[in-house]
C-alpha cells in the first residue's frame, strides 16, 4: 500500500537530545517520513511510554514531562484568563520549539503540524485558581485536571490555543489528543464471589458507568438551559444509578452482577432511562 503521507510527532527534549537534523535524517533514511509534528502541550507521563528505556537516546534514559507545559512561546493577546503554562526546566525554557522544528522540516519540503496532548491545563491549576473550569462528577467532586468544554473561559482558551499556533507558526495541520467528557472510573463488582468484573467489558456496563463520568458543573447546567435541556431532572434522574454503582448496597451489588453477566444491549438501557440518552445527547452536542 502505498502512503501519501507518513508522519512523526516529536517531543521538544527529542530535539535536545538528538539535534533536529539528525532526527530528520533518521526519519527520511529508515521511515520515508514526509511529515513532522511537534508535541506543543504535553502532560505528565514517562518517556517512552510503552517501553522501560529509549532505545538509541544519546543523552538520558527516560524523561519525566512536567505537567501540561506548552513548548511554544505563547502570544498574549490570544489568551484571557486562562494562559498556556511553559516549561520551568533550563534545558527547554526559553527556546521557541515548533519554530525550530518547522524552520528545518520545510528546507527539506517536509510537512509540519502541532499537537495538543490530553490536559491543556496542568493538575496544580486545575486545583487553584482554575478549579472552577474542570469538570465534576454527580457528587460535585473535580475529575482530576479535565476541564469542561462548557465553561467559557476554557472555550476562550482552546481556541486561543488553536488561533495562536495557527497564526504563529508555519504548520500544514494542528490534531489533539484532547480528552472531551470524563466517562467515568473502571468501576468493578465481585462476580462470582471469586472473580472481579469491570464495567468497561460489558456494553451495557459502558453506557451506566458514565452516571460517575462529567460533566455536572455550573456552566454545563447553564449550556444545558440555553439548550432547551432540563438538566435538573437529568441529574435526578441518574444521581440513584451512580449511586447504585459507586455506593451499591448488596441487592444492588447482586443485580449489578447479573448485569454484566448477561447481555443486556446499551440500547435497552437508553430506552429504559431517556434521561441517560440526553445527559450522552447533550455531551455529545456540547
Amino acid at each position: 500500500m502505498f502512503f501519501s503521507e507518513i508522519a512523526a510527532s516529536l517531543y521538544a527534549w527529542n530535539l535536545v537530545d538528538e539535534g533536529m537534523e539528525r532526527i530528520l535524517d533518521k526519519l527520511q533514511e529508515m521511515t520515508g517520513c514526509n511529515s513532522v509534528y511537534l508535541i506543543a502541550i504535553m502532560h505528565h507521563e514517562k518517556r517512552p511510554l510503552t517501553d522501560y528505556y529509549f532505545p538509541h537516546n544519546p543523552v538520558r534514559k527516560t524523561y519525566f514531562p512536567e505537567d501540561s507545559r506548552a513548548y511554544f512561546q505563547p502570544d498574549p493577546k490570544f489568551y484571557g484568563r486562562i494562559k498556556p503554562r511553559t516549561s520551568d526546566r533550563d534545558f527547554l525554557k526559553g527556546v521557541d520549539w515548533p519554530r525550530v522544528l518547522t524552520e528545518a522540516a520545510r528546507k527539506r519540503g517536509m510537512k509540519t503540524g502541532l499537537e495538543l496532548s490530553h490536559h491543556l491545563i496542568d493538575l496544580e491549576r486545575s486545583q487553584s485558581e482554575f478549579s472552577d473550569c474542570i469538570q465534576r462528577d454527580i457528587y460535585g467532586n473535580a475529575l482530576g485536571q479535565q476541564i469542561c468544554l462548557n465553561n467559557p473561559d476554557v472555550q476562550e482558551y482552546v481556541i486561543g490555543l488553536f488561533s495562536d499556533l495557527v497564526t504563529n507558526y508555519d504548520v500544514d495541520y494542528i490534531q489533539t489528543c484532547l480528552r472531551p467528557f470524563n466517562s467515568g472510573p473502571p468501576a468493578t463488582v465481585l462476580y462470582p464471589s471469586t472473580r472481579r468484573r469491570n464495567f468497561a467489558d460489558h456494553d451495557a456496563g459502558r453506557v451506566l458507568v458514565t452516571t460517575l463520568g462529567g460533566c455536572f458543573c455550573k456552566s454545563c447546567a447553564k449550556a444545558a438551559q440555553d439548550a432547551g435541556v432540563d438538566f435538573e431532572k437529568i441529574k435526578t434522574t441518574l444521581k440513584p444509578i451512580a449511586d447504585s454503582i459507586a455506593h451499591s448496597t448488596l441487592e444492588q451489588y447482586h443485580e449489578n452482577s447479573l448485569l454484566l453477566a448477561g447481555n443486556t444491549s446499551p440500547t435497552a438501557i437508553l430506552l429504559e432511562v431517556p434521561e441517560l440518552f440526553q445527559w450522552l445527547q447533550f455531551r455529545r452536542d456540547s
